[in-house]
């Protein structure tokens, strides 16, 4: 049977009418009093966990339902031994401007390690701390000129393909480089030619200054012409609809792009990825300011950005330190947020004891592409006011390639491995090919770049820090090995397969 045939015959087993029976002793709203609604598994248009710091800096676990109605009555998840009720989760991005643009509810609860939370019968989830496999996709979503079509928008592809393939790899746990939603976050010709983007242009771009004038596609009035606020379909479009089936799997670990922004998607990103909650325990739940007047857009942008603050996913035998580089620009340097990120890496390399730690962020501290440029320079910058963070492997995506790099001596950097090639059009004029250059501020690297198709990679993590992976299609054979510590006689931490 085909992928394709996987996924036509797992749809509709995913969304069979089946009512789940609340009750048990965790369970205290299925009274009398105060009666819950039988559950239509149909309503459900999301079901996933995810991992996130709890105020005391351990990791929490949530499960996370998104229902369809905006409110919506939250379901009970069942387990062997009772049941569990989710509440439906703050901070609404609807309050902000009350456009109706999310009629979609996210209901949510902590749940523990190592057991099966059902919502359905054919429908379930179960969080480990102590993960073998690993997926890392990145870049996921469909620019409008791939997926073409409307009312409904088709899922993403070939995003939806290889959440299929990944199906198959029995993941424990599912990493997110950030940038799920292209759709809904194009470029805007005409009146309106483009967002704050922090920095993937030049510095007197509109998209990129800190100091001119703010624009936002939701900002207030600026529904017109082929502008649009975050919305609801461009999420489901771009990302639930096509990974629906891979989204119980495993728990999650999304990291916020640039196309995650508060001036592009970055009210949907809160409410369904941000780590905060205003469950016993989470950290200070955050969303999207009000972001200006489409008319008159205010001047500068400090007040309608959110940053998150960078945190650790201890886990059992491998942590994550997650950092929010959305806003970090990729060509210049010149603004107060360098110093933020810079504090970063300052805390990063305070906390981080002899735990085996990997970075997790969406834009690359380092990289080698084909246009002399090298992303991000703010983010090099500012790590070389602290020196080389203490990690085993930065992990990143925004640039749409594969590409592993492997610092040479006396460089102290871990390996980089970019992972943007999950789903958007790929950027032209990458060779399938290794090599050796240098990124910006004179750091030698041995690289590898597969520009030859969409993939993600899959982890195995093994003792003592160790690990192997592979860069797989939607299917067929991988065509990109890697291996960490470094085979002896190798200098890149990668290596292309020759087809």
């Amino acid at each position: 049977m085909s992928l394709k045939q996987v996924k036509s015959f797992l749809a509709p087993i995913s969304l069979a009418l089946i009512f789940l029976l609340p009750g048990g002793c965790d369970s205290d709203s299925n009274t009398a009093d105060n009666p819950k609604k039988p559950f239509d598994p149909q309503s459900a248009l999301g079901f996933y966990s995810m991992f996130a710091p709890d105020n005391n800096g351990e990791t929490l676990i949530y499960a996370r339902v998104i229902m369809n109605g905006n409110p919506a009555t939250c379901p009970t998840l069942t387990y062997d031994s009772g049941a569990k009720d989710t509440s439906a989760r703050g901070l609404h991005p609807d309050e902000i401007n009350n456009a109706g643009n999310f009629p979609v509810t996210v209901c949510e609860t902590i749940i523990e390690p190592d057991i099966s939370y059902s919502l359905s019968s054919t429908q379930s989830l179960q969080a480990s701390l102590n993960p073998i496999r690993v997926l890392v996709y990145g870049d996921t979503g469909c620019e409008n000129n791939i997926c073409t079509g409307s009312d409904p928008l088709p899922p993403a592809s070939p995003f939806d393909d290889l959440a299929t393939r990944g199906l198959t790899e029995n993941a424990d746990l599912l990493l997110h480089m950030g940038d799920y939603n292209y759709r809904g976050t194009a470029n805007l010709p005409d009146t309106f030619p483009s967002v704050y983007d922090a920095g993937d242009h030049a510095e007197d771009d509109v998209a990129c200054a800190y100091y001119a004038p703010y624009h936002s596609q939701n900002a207030s009035g600026s529904e017109s012409g082929n502008n649009q606020h975050d919305k609801w379909g461009n999420w489901n479009a771009d990302f639930f609809l096509p990974a629906r089936d891979l989204l119980p799997t495993a728990p999650w670990v999304f990291a916020r792009g640039n196309h995650e922004l508060c001036s592009r998607a970055g009210p949907g990103w809160f409410y369904f990825f941000g780590p905060g909650s205003g469950l016993e325990g989470g950290i200070e739940q955050l969303q999207c300011p009000d972001q200006g007047d489409f008319s008159n857009p205010p001047q500068g942008v400090e007040n309608h950005i959110v940053m998150i603050d960078p945190y650790f996913v201890k886990l059992t035998n491998q942590h994550l330190w997650v950092m929010d580089s959305a806003n970090a620009c990729d060509n210049f340097d010149q603004n107060p947020l360098k110093d933020q990120y810079a504090d970063q890496f300052m805390m990063l390399r305070q906390n981080v004891g002899n735990e085996n730690t990997w970075m997790m962020t969406h834009r690359p501290v380092g990289s080698i592409n084909n246009r002399g440029l090298t992303p991000s320079v703010m983010l090099q910058e500012a790590l070389k006011t602290v020196g080389a963070p203490p990690i085993t492997l930065s992990l990143s995506g925004h640039s749409h390639i594969f590409q592993s790099i492997t610092f040479n001596p006396p460089s102290t950097l871990p390996p980089q491995l970019i992972i943007g090639n999950s789903g958007v059009t790929l950027e032209p004029g990458y060779p399938a090919t290794s090599g050796s250059g240098e990124t910006a501020g004179g750091q030698r690297a041995d690289f590898n770049l597969n520009q030859t198709d969409h993939g993600f990679l899959s982890i195995e993590l093994g003792s003592e820090g160790a690990w192997t992976g592979s860069l797989l299609p939607a299917e067929g054979d991988a065509f990109v090995n890697c291996q960490w510590p470094l085979p002896s006689g190798t200098s890149t931490v990668c290596i292309l397969i020759e087809q």
